[in-house]
């Protein structure tokens, strides 16, 4: 029995389809999800008291209603992509590319 007895492409397509309109509004929704200090530290992997300087010195997109800040999951990955260190093989690969 082969894949084109069990569904069409056109199946396949649709259903696709469907699943990816049912995942978007829960990843639009993690992206917006907020973090209190401890559990962001924990996120990005570094002691409260380190993200606390952080937030401090400006160096980490924060909100601030009231006294302790909250973070967006969203910045709290650009952050962490910012300072994603390129491994050998990718610088290589890039100079290869020039």
């Amino acid at each position: 029995m082969d894949l084109e007895e069990i569904a069409t492409k056109d199946d396949l397509a649709a259903l696709e389809k469907r699943i990816l309109a049912a995942l978007a509004p829960k990843a639009a929704k993690d992206e917006q999800r907020t973090f209190t200090l401890k559990d962001a530290a924990t996120y990005i992997g570094v002691r409260p008291r380190k993200l606390g300087d952080l937030v401090r010195s400006r160096e980490i997109p924060h909100i601030r209603f009231g006294k302790e800040p909250k973070f967006l999951k969203s910045d709290l990955d650009n952050y962490l992509f910012q300072h994603r260190v390129s491994s050998s093989a990718e610088l290589e690969s890039a100079a290869n590319n020039r």
